[in-house]
């Protein structure tokens, strides 16, 4: 018979307390995993508890929910305003102006991430962690930070007095004097900057903020100006001049004044004390304020530089010649002029000698690409296009603007790979550059402008570089159609589409080189014909043009009147003449050895322009509407960027 305790072969049996113990812990655990479990399950599409996002409660809920909570919050912050006061004087910051772009579905996603990042083990932890440890997740959101910078500058420059450090001067009476320094006031933009970052952020508007002005202490005093006063003499006791290539510019005394500074050895540091944000510290040594000596230099160099000019050039006897000799360019370096002044002005405040009184400035030169010694290198062999375009029956200052403006273009060079800009290639278009006013449309009314004529020019160009084979790289049709330019050089009729407008500084024509060697651009006027010459180097491009075709036309808008006091009763005078409307295409295609380089197609769309009268009082309109006719329209300027120009 077996004792209590053992068994039947003499084993112990444990204690009934120790399987009751082990009994019992395993049945927490089991009771654990089915709480997780049913945890987990019930939040299967929810956000865990305790989970906000800037301080929004979202626990419990759906994406969907708590991204209509987040928008909730948001969408009524983007339109609220932010109230301080700077200096006791109430300030507003109104949230939209600086475009804040809040998400709530990316928020709300990201409060559903949480707990659920797919590490098992971590996201049992982050799940009953956060039964007891709240977790925010941020506002997903953009604001345009420039504009806000730009809110906290304008308050800087309302409310901040700079600090002015002392400094010497030179009177008008050529004696030298010490200015005292002067003690600022500057409020916490970093604070401010700070804490508008942080409502944004949290699309929460803050109350109660208060910004007061805080003296920012000089750091240079009268004091330390006077210790350093008779090196100060000595520095500023003569003039600066300022060779260079061919001429000389004088710094008088009181501009080298403004150049010497005095510091305090080591720069200025923070005081966390509340009657200033910086102490004076360091002793007083002289320096010199190099970004105004380059202010200064940047001024003489507008007069020193010279950009290089290439030669012009002309085809005599089948060849090319120059016309106008090249010019060599200089430019300032500016940097180096800097290190120069400072060496010199140095010198003077340790030499006891006399003072130097010059510094040669540096003038590096740059040779022009195109000289009588260049031209053979150029590859301008021969006339690679050329279009020509009657301007028969224009007024005479259209004529001469033409002839002013082909001037202009005539014997210009294109190297190659580069762009001809026929804006860039006119420049200034004013009295002063020979041209004289003419009719131009400018919002639906024809009034005189410098220039009018020149799209002549340019349209004429335009045909040159697509017989030339050229890639058009810009390119715009006029508002409306002109009869100068539906004809060929001969006169035929070709109708409208190939015409190209340009307006300083928009729209231009331009075309690339995508040839070998230079273009040269020859323009003449013979009687009353405009001719551009491309002489180049033929590479066996061939260039084809369908077209121009008009898809359809538009009648003119009915005529429109307009009551002058400067007509007599009943007069009437028509002032611009119908015209109609139309929109057309024209393929541009060029190939070589049968393979296609580029393909272009020109769409035109031009607007009818109704006939416009001008009446005296009381005058009745005529009973017919007038016909739209065939004569040229002035040139046309556009002036609204949704709408193309006439010209």
């Amino acid at each position: 018979m077996a004792s209590r305790g053992t068994d039947q072969k003499g084993k112990r049996r444990p204690p009934r307390w120790a399987a009751l113990l082990v009994g019992g812990a395993l049945g927490l655990v089991v009771l654990a995993i089915g709480l997780y479990g049913f945890y987990t399950v019930s939040y299967r599409d929810q956000v865990f508890p305790r989970v906000t996002a800037a301080g929004i409660p979202l626990g419990g809920k759906t994406v969907t929910s708590a991204a209509l909570a987040i928008a909730e919050r948001t969408d009524a912050f983007s339109e609220s305003t932010i109230r301080f006061q700077v200096d006791g004087e109430a300030v507003t910051f109104s949230v939209a102006d600086v475009a804040p772009s809040y998400d709530p579905d990316a928020t709300a996603a990201a409060a559903l991430a949480v707990g659920r990042s797919g590490n098992a083990w971590a996201d049992v932890v982050r799940r009953v962690r956060g039964l007891i440890v709240p977790v925010d997740v941020p506002l997903a959101v953009t604001f345009d930070e420039a504009q806000l910078t730009a809110f906290v500058d304008g308050l800087s420059t309302k409310y901040d007095t700079p600090e002015q450090n002392a400094h010497v001067a030179i009177t008008e009476d050529d004696v030298l004097i010490i200015e005292p320094e002067q003690n600022g006031q500057r409020f916490d933009r970093g604070a401010l900057t700070s804490t508008l970052t942080t409502a944004l952020e949290t699309a929460t508007a803050p109350e109660g903020l208060v910004f007061p002005l805080h003296t920012s202490v000089a750091t240079v005093t009268r004091a330390h100006v006077e210790r350093l006063l008779p090196t100060i003499e000595r520095v500023v006791s003569e003039p600066l001049k300022l060779t260079y290539d061919g001429g000389t510019v004088t710094a008088a005394r009181d501009i080298i004044a403004d150049w010497v500074t005095v510091t305090t050895g080591a720069t200025s540091r923070p005081k966390s004390s509340v009657d200033g944000f910086y102490e004076r510290i360091g002793a007083p040594e002289l320096a010199y304020d190099q970004a105004a000596i380059l202010a200064y230099l940047t001024t003489i160099s507008e007069k020193v530089n010279q950009d290089p000019i290439d030669a012009k050039l002309t085809i005599k006897d089948g060849k090319a010649t120059v016309f106008q000799a090249s010019q060599d360019g200089r430019t300032l370096n500016e940097a180096e002029g800097v290190t120069r002044i400072v060496s010199v002005l140095e010198s003077r405040a340790t030499a006891t000698a006399t003072p130097s009184t010059v510094v040669e400035l540096p003038i590096t030169a740059s040779k022009a690409q195109v000289t009588s010694a260049t031209i053979e290198q150029l590859g301008i062999q021969e006339l690679i296009g050329t279009a020509t375009t009657d301007f028969s029956g224009s007024p005479s200052n259209r004529v001469h603007n033409i002839t002013t403006g082909t001037k202009y273009l005539n014997g210009l060079l294109v190297k190659p790979g580069a762009e001809f800009s026929a804006v860039k290639a006119l420049g200034s278009v004013d009295a002063a550059a020979g041209y004289l006013p003419e009719l131009v449309i400018k919002e639906n009314r024809t009034i005189p402008e410098y220039g009018g004529g020149l799209c002549q020019v340019s349209t004429t160009v335009f045909r040159s570089a697509l017989n030339a084979g050229l890639k058009i790289t810009e390119r715009r049709n006029h508002s409306y159609r002109v009869s100068y330019y539906e004809k060929d050089g001969d006169g035929n009729n070709i109708g409208p589409g190939l015409d190209a407008t340009v307006y300083l500084p928009k729209p231009d024509f331009k075309f690339q080189n995508d040839t070998p060697g230079w273009i040269l651009v020859q323009g003449s006027v013979t009687g009353n014909k405009v001719t551009f010459e491309l002489y180049g180097t033929k590479d066996g491009r061939v260039a084809t043009i369908d077209g121009p075709h008009t898809l359809s036309t538009t009648p003119a808008p009915p005529d429109v009147y307009e009551t002058s006091n400067e007509l007599a009763a009943g007069e009437v005078k028509q002032i611009e003449k119908p015209h109609v409307g139309a929109r057309t295409t024209a393929t541009y295609k060029v190939t070589r050895n049968g393979q296609t380089l580029y393909e272009q197609t020109f769409t035109s769309s031009y607007k009818a322009l109704p006939a416009r009268f001008l009446k005296g009082p009381d005058a009745a309109p005529p009973a017919e509407a007038s016909e739209p006719v065939a004569e040229p329209a002035p040139e046309a300027t556009p002036t609204e960027t949704t709408e193309s120009p006439s010209a």
